[in-house]
């Protein structure tokens, strides 16, 4: 794209094709040096990866992971390898949005406590304990199906509260590519 405004005399002398070329280049050696990890050791890194947003097309696995992560818990739970991992809370957004348009619930721990929809119910201030603790790995998953555009950023500034009440907590959202406005979540 550079080049050809270069040609149609429409790119101002200040950019450097050489120059941006020669970034680009040390940009991608950079990324392609850096050492392949698992996407479930990133997670597992709660300090490094506190907030994190999963991108990807449709089919691409993003709900199956977060469904992943939330299995992995119960089966490490119940045989007792490891009491002490962070409780999964996977909250589908659709359904919390619609919940939440019907006055059915205010807010997240509202959503657990009575919503209609949600996987299995929890007391609300036992799981708000857990949360002030920072006992638990809440997962938001389709942001991008809550299609209406003023919902969605309602949805998240839910989220924002959310991880401002419970800052110790680490939060994963999903969405797809198409629709995702990075800098609403990256504040």
């Amino acid at each position: 794209h550079f080049w050809r405004l270069q040609e149609i005399n429409q790119l101002y002398a200040e950019f450097e094709l050489e120059k941006l070329e020669a970034e680009l280049k040390h940009h991608k050696r950079l990324y392609f040096e850096q050492p392949i990890l698992s996407v479930l050791d990133i997670f597992k890194d709660k300090q490094s990866h506190k907030y994190t947003v999963i991108l990807g097309d449709p089919g691409s696995g993003k709900s199956s992971f977060l469904q992943y992560l939330a299995l992995d818990w119960v089966e490490n739970t119940l045989d007792k390898k490891d009491i002490n991992l962070p409780i999964p809370l996977l909250i589908e957004l659709r359904t919390y949005a619609r919940n939440h348009d019907e006055g059915l619930c205010k807010n997240f721990l509202e959503f657990y406590h009575q919503g209609p929809g949600c996987f299995f119910h929890l007391n609300q201030q036992k799981l708000h304990k857990q949360l002030k603790a920072g006992n638990a790995l809440v997962m938001f998953d389709g942001l991008d199906e809550v299609f209406d555009p003023r919902k969605r950023e309602d949805v998240i500034t839910a989220i924002h509260r959310f991880t401002n009440e419970y800052p110790n907590v680490q939060v994963i959202v999903t969405s797809r590519v198409i629709g995702y406005k990075p800098q609403l979540l990256r504040d």
